[in-house]
């Protein structure tokens, strides 16, 4: 890349073009500016092989509520198939940023299928001591001004086991 040439000169339309030294400077500046997503993170939580708080594919972590204080605006988390209970068995998940969460991978996180093979399901257990009754996953602070957004895909959400029944 010998120049830069930029739009709008006044010598006929043509460009002014940019010494190769100036260039540099440019770029880190707009790499500063640029949106979190470029800085984002992945994470990655299995429930047959996870464990600690690393959350890289070749160390998942077992739940997301474990990761969830690492996690910041713009992040994905990848979940393994498998059925999770929310730390301690709580039932619930809170993000306090606005992340993105794909469910539905095979263990080895090498296929996706979340409605057929590799079924990622979150759920609770109400007879869990430290049961909470809240919503079972919440993402993002409606404070967050941020132009990430939240995606959510391939989870389901199954209240099951965290609705109590009476015989009556």
């Amino acid at each position: 890349l010998r120049a830069l040439i930029l739009p709008g000169s006044s010598s006929g339309g043509k460009g002014k073009r940019m010494k190769p030294n100036r260039i540099l400077p440019l770029l880190v500046a707009a790499a500063a500016f640029a949106p979190s997503a470029v800085l984002a993170d992945e994470y990655y939580i299995s429930a047959a092989r996870g464990k600690g708080k690393e959350g890289s594919k070749e160390n998942p972590a077992r739940d997301l509520g474990i990761i969830s204080d690492k996690l910041k605006a713009g992040d994905t988390v990848h979940i393994a198939e498998g059925t999770y209970y929310g730390i301690s068995e709580s039932g619930v998940d809170e993000i306090k940023h606005p992340i993105k969460v794909l469910g539905g991978y095979s263990d080895d996180f090498a296929k996706r299928d979340p409605w057929g093979a590799h079924k990622t399901i979150l759920t609770g257990k109400c007879k869990s001591e430290n049961f909470k009754s809240q919503a079972r996953i919440h993402i993002g602070d409606r404070r967050h001004k941020g132009k990430e957004g939240i995606v959510v895909s391939g989870l389901i959400c199954d209240n099951g086991e965290r609705n109590g029944y009476s015989p009556d």
